[in-house]
């Protein structure tokens, strides 16, 4: 699905740990800069 979002990430279920807070989310690096910056990093689209 696209929706124009700026990231894209997906959140793991760790086997045998219930606790949502530890559970593993995986993104591209790019991804996580625009995440914390609010800003795509140049060249981040190629």
């Amino acid at each position: 699905m696209n929706d124009d979002a700026a990231v894209g990430l997906v959140i793991h279920k760790r086997h045998g740990n219930a606790n949502p807070a530890e559970q593993w989310v995986s993104m591209t690096v790019a991804d996580l800069v625009a995440l914390l910056t609010g800003e795509r990093p140049e060249g981040a689209d190629e």
